[in-house]
């Protein structure tokens, strides 16, 4: 039988199996004739080996090289890398032919196994795990044709991810990429999962240090930079830190910027923490009243100061109001001035809207600042449910639930409603609301009434405890609506209105006048028979009481109401103090909320068009149109032309299904030549004060050297 010969001319094969190692002539020939076989290693002695097989016709079998064969995939590694990396990964005997790089190191390295990811998930995986790993020599070549060789079709951008050499360079291309630090490149989105707990310490670590070098206001840099929504919500925690260990370093500004990335309740601490500064007169024109309220006048009525001087300001501010909204009132029931914003005006319209099966939710004395911690909950409860609006409507007078509610929920005047039916079926129980709107066809509107806040708001318990318990409701409500959402059958289009019968103070009133005669009261206002001289508004003013008329304010009896932040005694003269009372016409009594959201709503889409003319390196003007085909409010907060370095801010607010335009003039026009790469960038903010960003390419034609050419001319 002639012997089985084997020739590793490169001595970097593992022996077969059964076959014996032999490294000289005198072994070769000693064992030539064993059974088994031998295992040649070494180039001279196989070299010399094979011509004493070829002489006397055995049979012989060549190896290739490991190491040659993982030069020819890694063709960087010298000859000794090469022999290092075959031990370890435990020889090639394993693995498929042709050899592929990235099978290669996924064996070494399992966590960068590409299978079920995304090019973007499988990039900034790559990253994260090459920002953490120190290679050695042959290690370095090995993970660079690895990144070669990965897919990269549809973001070609992240082949500059691949291109991070070290750590460091990882680090910077990960913080470039989630927009930590400005970067000129178009990456994509960040994936889902973004961040791993190791990330978010060495970000932390960075932010802490940013927040003290800049006073607190990195957050706002890493919001006007871009960053994405992970980003923000792992470093809004930071800035919360900041500001309650840095409270002077707050503004309103920052208060808005963290908002919708920290929990309310660690929000409206800060919140507190913002120095009183007055809010100033309220507008007179009904439309600025939402602006005022929400940016100017809740701030100084929550800074958390109870200085007398805060106290009185505060009650000046009531009155005036007050004294305001009833005149305003008495001709906006009428149709006059103000008389969309009523809040059985957007019912009545809710009522003929179609393209959705429409949800309205009544929670009995839900104020503006309840509906910022609903918000907040639904965000964490119900993903499915995106926020459109959150707008501000006026009650219906007196705030109290027999007068406004009524009138809500049947989209008229309190004293029409007493006659009118609801604008939809009027369900109470969580699983009557599911069965009524999977049985409801397009347009038809399903309400459901919930008794909370306002029950837990009337019970006999210190303030803070009342806080704790109605946050609760808050929370389970949420959960609630999340549930019910699920059980909507899926091809149901569903819209969600959630707003409120009355708002409250937001204080304690002292209980110090009693009824009029013939009146009943309840907190801070009273209705029955009146006899006083009422003038031509329908009013009549006696010290802290407004007296309304009936027939002027549409309401079943007259009533008065308390134009202070006191309220009436009990129906059994009690006196004493009541926390979060309504019935009066203090701002947050009759300015309530309006929320508006959706179930599953995709990615908006908003058309838009920057078209202008100018002298190159002179002045110009261009124009901004921005058309709203969608169901949700925005703002529109900046426009960038990165190429010639201009920043701008603007407040344009484009409604639903509404277009809007701005204009603005450049004092250096872009060149001719900087036309065919100028792109702009419009930052817009969504109700959750989100921002959000969409890239344009203007159409700007530019005069120059007594010529006129657009961007277009290139191409011809």
């Amino acid at each position: 039988m002639k012997p089985r010969i084997v020739l590793d001319p490169h001595g970097d094969n593992n022996t077969e199996p059964g076959l014996l190692a032999v490294r000289d002539e005198v072994d070769f020939l000693r064992h030539v004739v064993d059974e088994g076989g031998l295992f040649v290693q070494g180039s001279v002695l196989c070299d010399w080996a094979a011509e004493v097989a070829k002489a006397r016709g055995w049979l012989i079998s060549w190896c290739t090289s490991p190491g040659a064969e993982l030069r020819s995939v890694c063709p960087g590694l010298t000859t000794e890398q090469a022999s290092a990396l075959v031990v370890k990964l435990g020889g090639l005997h394993t693995f498929k032919r042709p050899l592929s790089v990235v099978d290669l190191a996924v064996s070494m390295w399992p966590e960068l196994d590409p299978c079920g990811k995304t090019e973007a998930e499988q990039a900034w995986s790559w990253l994260l795990w090459r920002a953490q790993a120190e290679l050695g020599p042959d290690e370095e070549i090995l993970i660079a044709c690895f990144g070669e060789a990965c897919e990269t079709g549809d973001y070609p951008v992240l082949r500059n991810a691949y291109a991070a050499g070290n750590p460091d360079h990882a680090w910077k291309l990960m913080k470039e990429w989630s927009a930590c630090e400005h970067s000129a490149l178009p990456w994509p989105p960040l994936p889902t999962d973004t961040l791993t707990e190791w990330a978010k310490q060495r970000l932390t670590a960075e932010w802490r240090l940013r927040a003290v070098e800049t006073h607190g206001d990195f957050f706002r840099h890493l919001v006007e930079g871009g960053a994405q929504r992970p980003i923000l919500r792992a470093s809004a925690p930071v800035a919360y830190v900041y500001y309650r260990q840095n409270p002077h370093d707050i503004t309103l500004e920052a208060l808005r910027l963290t908002k919708p990335y920290l929990p309310f309740q660690e929000w409206q601490s800060l919140q507190a923490l913002l120095p009183a500064k007055d809010p100033g007169p309220h507008p007179t024109d009904a439309s600025a009243v939402s602006r005022w309220f929400a940016d100017a006048y809740l701030p100084f009525r929550l800074c958390g100061s109870d200085t007398p001087a805060h106290l009185d300001r505060v009650r000046s501010l009531g009155r005036d109001f007050g004294l305001w909204y009833l005149s305003l009132y008495s001709n906006a029931r009428v149709g006059g001035a103000g008389a969309q914003f009523l809040s059985w005006s957007r019912t009545a319209e809710l009522a003929k809207r179609s393209g959705s099966v429409n949800l309205l939710i009544v929670l009995d004395g839900l104020g503006y600042v309840d509906a910022q911690q609903l918000i907040g909950f639904l965000s964490a409860e119900a993903s499915r449910l995106s926020l459109d609006d959150l707008d501000v409507l006026f009650a219906p007078l007196p705030t109290v639930t027999c007068f406004a509610k009524p009138a809500l929920m049947a989209g008229v005047t309190p004293v029409q409603a007493l006659e009118e039916k609801e604008i939809g079926s009027l369900e109470k129980r969580d699983p009557a609301v599911v069965t009524a709107l999977n049985g409801a066809d397009d347009g038809e509107v399903v309400i459901w009434s919930v008794l909370e806040p306002d029950t837990t708001y009337h019970k006999s318990l210190d303030v803070q405890t009342l806080r704790y318990e109605v946050a609760g409701h808050l929370r389970s409500l949420a959960q609630r609506i999340s549930h019910v959402i699920q059980e909507v059958d899926e091809s149901q289009k569903l819209r969600l209105f959630i707003t409120t019968d009355h708002g409250r103070l937001l204080s304690q009133s002292q209980r110090v006048h009693a009824a009029p005669p013939s009146m009943k009261a309840h907190g801070r206002a009273a209705w029955g028979p009146s006899s006083v001289p009422f003038d031509r508004d329908g009013l009549y003013i006696d010290g802290a009481l407004a007296y309304i008329d009936a027939d002027r304010f549409g309401i079943s009896n007259s009533a008065a109401v308390v134009l202070s932040d006191e309220a009436f005694l009990t129906s059994d003269g009690k006196t004493g103090s009541e926390s979060f009372a309504h019935g009066g016409v203090f701002p947050e009594e009759v300015l309530i909320p309006w929320i508006e959201l959706t179930r599953d709503r995709g990615p908006l889409s908003l058309s838009t068009s920057l078209a202008g003319r100018g002298v190159a390196g002179a002045s110009g003007h261009f124009e901004l149109v921005v058309t709203n085909p969608t169901d949700v409010r925005i703002q529109v907060v900046q426009l960038c032309l990165p190429s010639v370095n201009t920043r701008i801010a603007m407040s344009l607010t484009v409604g639903p299904l509404k277009q809007a335009s701005f204009e603005h003039a450049l004092a250096n026009w872009p060149k001719r030549k900087e036309l065919a790469t100028i792109e702009a960038i419009m930052v817009f903010v969504l109700p959750t004060g989100e921002r959000q960003s969409q890239r344009l390419v203007p159409a700007f034609t530019v005069e120059e050297m007594y010529s006129r050419d657009t961007i277009l001319d290139d191409l011809l």
